[in-house]
């Protein structure tokens, strides 16, 4: 072969730099590769370990745990429903809150279910309804609310569940837990008429019982925190149907209109002397810890529109601009209740709560307002939700003489044996059931 000149010379050096510089490129092109791979491993890894830090198990509850992340959506929950602000002043006692009711919801789901009590997601879902009610939405709107929330459906769900299924599972468990004395009531009713002559008191109660000498120190630290929300302006009802633990929790802790003589001596004394819409401080009685506010007082022979009891129709419908005013036309046009609840009946996607027993001492201001200035019989004006609109109908109202009747103060009586008798239940169970903290930042008790 020939000499090569010194161009082909050229392109041939060229061409062994190009092949070199693309074998280093390739190279650089798998290490970068690796160096992704092992980048992406370990952000993977850090996830895990990050949400394994978030969800690891803080309590265990016999065989059940209660995560992190459980806490914290209860704790959502809790602050929601209490109207509570979560602050870094008090996030530790709300998370304590949170974990101490998530042990005792286990503790009772626990006892029903090793009795054979089968939950009925009916029974659940209707209760989701009665919630939906409350909050102002439609029950198809709720999880969207909680969601907005962070506050998954299942929280909600066994708060709702237990909370139903628990006073039940008592009453059949245990049937004579519910029994009351005939005797006991008509001896209550006398009394109530024999006391006409003195003032009467309508008081509201937040009660933390103290079952064990160990609970002393953190019953006290929850009631004063409670109280400390309520100096802070907070709803004396929502923080109550949360925090108390009376039978009169569910009412928003409502007592109703009382003598003196019912209460404890102390608490009696203390009471006396309140004025209308005072707070006391957390008062310790021999069971636990009470805190009072005296809603109204009456002198003998008084009388009070809060004295009146309502039968109400509460009506929410989700619908457009014509279909709400074709339904609205129909009912404005009806009478009487039955007649309402006829033309409701032929709107089943309009969802009804029916109320025979509302007392103006226990309804938010703005509805007691409403329905004092509703003639019976008649059509409330809109009150408009972005989810839709709601309206009042009041079937008929009486003025109660500030004698409970017979009724009410069997249901009431019912509802304190019930109420002790849980707690009962719940110090066995606590006792016979492990329950374990596994962080020191949780504590069982």
């Amino acid at each position: 072969m020939g000499e090569y000149t010194n161009a082909q010379k050229k392109i041939a050096e060229l061409l062994i730099y190009a092949y070199c510089f693309l074998r280093y490129i390739n190279k650089v092109m798998v290490m970068t590769q690796r160096l992704l791979n092992i980048a992406f491993s370990a952000f993977v890894l850090l996830q895990s370990l990050a949400t394994a830090s978030t969800n690891k198990v803080v309590i265990t509850v016999g065989t059940q745990c209660i995560t992190q992340v459980d806490v914290e959506n209860r704790l959502r929950f809790l602050a929601l429903m209490s109207g509570i602000g979560v602050t870094n002043e008090n996030r530790y006692s709300l998370t304590q809150e949170a974990a101490k009711m998530l042990v005792q919801e286990q503790l009772e789901l626990q006892e029903m279910t090793s009795s054979g009590l089968t939950i009925q997601d009916e029974a659940v879902n209707n209760q989701l309804a009665e919630m939906a009610g409350r909050i102002g939405i439609l029950p198809e709107n709720l999880d969207t609310f909680f969601k907005e929330k962070s506050i998954p459906m299942d929280t909600v769900r066994q708060f709702l569940t237990v909370q139903y299924y628990w006073p039940q599972y008592i009453k059949f468990k245990y049937p004579t837990a519910a029994d009351v004395s005939e005797s006991r009531i008509e001896l209550m009713y006398k009394e109530q008429l024999s006391q006409k002559t003195k003032p009467r008191y309508l008081l509201a109660e937040i009660f933390i019982p103290v079952n064990a000498p160990s609970e002393e120190g953190s019953v006290q630290k929850q009631i004063n925190m409670v109280h400390s929300e309520l100096l802070k302006g907070g709803q004396f009802q929502l923080l109550a149907q949360q925090f108390s633990q009376s039978s009169s929790a569910k009412q928003g802790g409502n007592m109703g209109w009382i003598n003196l003589e019912l209460l404890p001596e102390k608490a009696g004394s203390i009471v006396r002397n309140m004025t209308i819409g005072q707070l006391t401080s957390p008062q310790r009685l021999d069971d636990g810890y009470v805190i009072y506010a005296l809603v109204d007082k009456r002198l003998p022979g008084e009388s009070s529109i809060k004295d009146t009891v309502f039968s109400v129709r509460q009506i929410i419908m989700n619908l457009d601009n014509l279909q709400e005013d074709a339904v609205t036309s129909e009912l404005k046009k009806c009478k009487s209740c039955d007649a309402l609840e006829a033309v409701l009946a032929k709107h089943p996607y309009i969802q009804m709560e029916k109320s025979d027993h509302v007392v103006v001492q226990q309804m938010p201001p703005q509805f007691a307002e409403l329905l004092s200035k509703l003639n019976d019989n008649t059509l409330s004006e809109a009150i408009r939700y972005p989810q839709g609109s709601m309206y009042m109908w009041v079937c008929g109202r009486k003025i109660m003489d500030g004698i409970i009747p017979k009724d009410e103060l069997r249901y009431r009586v019912m509802m304190q044996n019930l109420t002790q008798k849980s707690r009962s239940i719940l110090n066995r169970l606590s006792r016979t059931i492990l329950v374990e903290s596994k962080d020191p930042n949780y504590k069982v008790n």
